[in-house]
């Protein structure tokens, strides 16, 4: 259906606003949200997208600098081109009357009417169009297009249905053996009451062993699982339709925020310009100009609007100053009446006000309800007019409505005093009560918290106790049992096989096949090859200073004490060079000697290495004797005596050893020692000879 029109590519990237008015109106119809590089077809559908139908004429083109833009070009009209601005202006309408409908204009609406494609005056350059507007009326699906046969799909062969032997046709399938349909089986599972069918089976159950009943559950489970997920798919639905609702209210929320915009904005050109006069589009899509009315006249109706906002002003001040003088409720009762009869009083005043300012708005409202339908048939100028009066209508009830309330409030707050101070005595006695009630317990609980404490912790030790001694146990009987195992499998091992020589076995040898013997004497090992093929036999004697003990076959092996493995070794290591006659056996394991060439010695090298050799042994002497040394002074210190302990610091002192306070300590406590014993024997002496003397 839509074969004529451009392909609408989705927009992405920066976003833009730009302002859509009709061409000759001041007001913009409103400001749409658009994707900076969108084109105006992009535009177009923005325009049905946000701006409501009624607003719009039924069709309309986008006028540019130089005039109305073809509807074939506005794919290549990038809307940035425009500035932020674009006006649109009305096309002819005509209706569609076939033969046999004449029902469509008893139906429709005089403003619901068909229109041509968008791309020029005949409808054989694509599909027609129908309004957004109509998307409910029954018949939307329905495209009247004179050009179907012309510029529908090219009629093609037939392909001949093939039918599957395998595959019955669902006709001929009886209805026992037919499977139901998935609206069949939702209806049936719709109609069981699933919770009662449950209880049911869960009483059967009962009947049954514990494993009969557990697998019949299982089933009952896997039964109901089937309307859990069309609950599911229910809810999923049902979520899925509110955020639609959501994303729904959310568009109009903003574009309700647009239009206040450009409310705004309108009333800022308004004060600051004033048109010599209005042009307009009539209901039939003809576009004339309006002269602006007489200025006595605009001048009456500014009066009247002013002194309707005087009075709305008015009660607002009344009402803020009542709201503001809110420490009247706790003044006396004489000055509470005084204020209360001064706000009856205004409350009257207001009423009067309110009644002068509905007769001067009546006369405002029909003046200037004759000069908008003298003037224009465009609804944006009344529905504006009206929003404004509603607006002033709902303040001047509003502070009304406030009046009436602060009598009641200053009654009722009279009343409610008293009762809130006795109520608050109340509470306040009981919240005492209550915390003096819970400090107790609190008390009470913590000491018994702390006891309990005391007694887990207690068992608490004694457990880890028990799980330690049984744990040590449990260990010591697990190495008990691995050692007895490892002693029967010992035991039950059995003996390795003799190794002794001569050492006989048959292999390849470089690629040939040989017989090897291999025997042992204290002086020598003998190997004897035999080639299998023509080759001369061959034979190796290899003595103990032969082998290269550093290599890893050898390491850790002596010549006497493991003679087999060494035979074994050289045997694994023996090679055959050479062919028939020529054959010569050899060994890896046999040790290389290099032949080092005699060079005629230099003096100054042979002095520098007699010099390093001295001072190596100089070294070596030294570090003798400091290991001496500590020795000695070791051996002294576990001694007692003081001569051997002098004897023994002064030679670690000559050799370099670095500590030596633990043994200085020891000679100073040995020799107050010494000196004490000294003094102790002369005192003892003297003691004897004064004797003596008496």
């Amino acid at each position: 259906a839509d074969s004529g029109k451009p392909k609408l590519d989705s927009v992405e990237g920066a976003q833009t606003t730009i302002e859509v008015s009709l061409k000759g109106v001041k007001k913009p119809l409103g400001i749409i949200p658009i994707g900076g590089d969108a084109s105006l077809t992009h535009l177009r559908e923005a325009i049905k997208a946000n701006i409501e139908q009624q607003y719009l004429p039924p069709r309309f083109a986008f006028v540019g600098q130089a005039g109305q833009v073809r509807g074939t070009r506005e794919p290549y009209f990038p809307v940035a081109s425009f500035n932020g601005k674009i006006q649109i202006m009305p096309k002819a309408v005509r209706r569609v009357q076939k033969k046999d409908e004449s029902w469509l204009d008893e139906t429709l609406s005089k403003s619901v009417l068909m229109t041509d494609s968008q791309y020029g005056e005949t409808l054989d350059y694509g599909s027609i169009q129908l309004k957004s507007a109509w998307d409910d009326f029954p018949t939307r699906k329905k495209l009247y297009k004179p050009s179907q046969k012309i510029y529908g799909r090219p009629p093609t062969k037939r392909k001949k249905k093939k039918y599957d032997p395998l595959t019955p046709d669902p006709a001929t399938i009886p209805d026992e053996y037919r499977v139901p349909t998935k609206a069949e089986k939702e209806k049936i599972l719709a109609s069981v009451d699933w919770d009662e069918l449950m209880a049911d089976f869960l009483i059967e159950l009962n009947k049954y062993t514990q494993p009969a009943a557990t697998v019949l559950q299982k089933y009952a489970r896997r039964m109901c699982s089937v309307q859990i997920r069309n609950r599911k798919i229910r809810e999923a639905e049902e979520r899925r339709i509110q955020e639609e609702k959501d994303r729904e209210r959310r568009a109009k929320l903003e574009r309700v925020r647009l239009q206040i915009q450009a409310e705004e904005r309108w009333r800022q050109k308004e004060a600051e310009e004033v048109p010599k006069g209005d042009i307009i589009v009539r209901a039939d899509g003809r576009v004339s100009m309006v002269k602006k009315m007489r200025a006595e006249h605009q001048a009456r109706l500014e009066a009247d609007r002013k002194a309707a906002q005087d009075a709305a002003d008015a009660a607002q001040d009344w009402l803020d100053k009542l709201v503001m003088s809110d420490i009247t409720s706790f003044m006396g009762r004489d000055e509470a009446l005084a204020k209360r009869a001064k706000a009856k009083k205004a409350a009257a005043e207001l009423r009067i006000k309110q009644r002068e300012r509905k007769r001067d708005r009546a006369r405002a409202e029909r003046a200037v309800a004759d000069a908008v339908a003298r003037l224009t048939k465009i609804w944006l100028v009344e529905f504006y007019h009206q929003e404004e009066l509603r607006i002033d209508r709902e303040k001047a009830e509003a502070a009304i409505q406030a009046v009436k309330d602060y009598e009641a409030r200053l009654l009722r707050e009279d009343k409610e005093m008293a009762e809130q101070a006795i109520r608050l005595a109340k509470a306040e006695e009981e919240k005492r009560e209550v915390a003096k009630q819970l400090a107790i317990e609190a008390e009470a609980e913590k000491v018994r918290l702390a006891e309990q404490a005391k007694i887990d912790e207690a068992a608490a030790k004694e457990k880890m106790l028990k799980e330690k001694e049984a744990k040590r146990l449990a260990a010591e009987q697990r190495a008990k049992e691995e050692a007895e195992r490892l002693a029967a499998e010992e035991a039950a091992k059995p003996p390795p096989p003799a190794r002794e020589y001569p050492i006989e076995k048959e292999g390849e040898l470089s690629g040939r096949v040989c017989t090897i013997k291999c025997t042992h004497s204290p002086e020598a090992i003998t190997c004897d090859v035999t080639p299998s093929d023509t080759g001369k036999a061959s034979q190796l004697v290899l003595k103990q200073e032969d082998l290269d003990w550093e290599n890893k076959a050898l390491v850790g092996k002596d010549w006497s004490e493991h003679a087999y493995d060494v035979g074994e070794a050289i045997v694994e290591s023996l090679a055959l060079q050479g062919k028939g006659r020529f054959t010569k056996l050899k060994c890896q394991l046999v040790k290389v000697v290099h032949v080092k060439r005699e060079f005629a010695p230099d003096p100054a090298e042979e002095e520098a290495k007699r010099l390093r050799e001295e001072l190596a042994a100089d070294k070596a002497r030294r570090a003798k004797e400091k290991v001496d040394a500590t020795e000695a002074l070791a051996a002294a210190l576990e001694g007692d005596s003081l001569e051997v302990l002098e004897a023994a610091l002064e030679r670690a002192a000559k050799a370099g050893v670095d500590d030596l306070a633990a043994a200085e300590a020891k000679r100073d406590a040995l020799a107050e020692a010494a000196e004490a014993l000294r003094l102790e024997q002369e005192a003892a002496a003297e003691a004897e000879r004064l004797r003596l003397a008496a």
